[in-house]
């Protein structure tokens, strides 16, 4: 925190122009600082031709603990709670609802499209459009006829 001694400021302005922030005002013929704007910079300190400003250390609260009294021991009866044991297929069914619904959701129209665009389908496909027959695996075998 900066404060201004007002019987040596001046008022000459030179804080105000050394102020970053522009939290410094000229007010009644002396320096006024605006806290809230205030950086802590202190350009303005060595700024001041007459030394009016200063830095000073914020003031620190003194704050008295209160040592809580001793009370008398109070007992409090903790009976252990049986639990039911979760059956094993409570526990299972969600992960297993969780890992199939990823397998329809991501695994299957991958595997699907794979599918769909391999070689063997391609061939298959191609072949039979082409000639009107189906094709045996791109094999064609040719008998010779003799004559009778």
């Amino acid at each position: 925190m900066i404060e201004v001694n007002l019987e040596r400021c001046t008022g000459c302005g030179s804080c105000l122009d050394a102020c970053p922030a522009e939290a410094i005002s000229i007010v009644e013929g002396h320096a006024q600082i605006d806290d809230a704007r205030c950086q802590r910079c202190e350009a303005c300190v060595s700024a001041c031709p007459a030394g009016a400003l200063a830095v000073v250390s914020a003031p620190v609260a003194v704050v008295e603990s209160r040592v809580p009294q001793a009370r008398p021991a109070t007992l409090i009866d903790v009976r252990p709670v049986r639990t039911v044991p979760v059956p094993w297929h409570r526990k299972v069914l969600p992960a297993l609802g969780a890992v199939a619904s990823f397998t329809a959701r991501e695994v299957l129209p991958r595997v699907l499209e794979i599918i769909a665009s391999s070689p063997e389908r391609r061939d298959v496909s191609q072949s039979s459009s082409g000639s009107g027959r189906a094709s045996d695996g791109g094999q064609q075998h040719r008998h010779r006829r003799r004559g009778r």
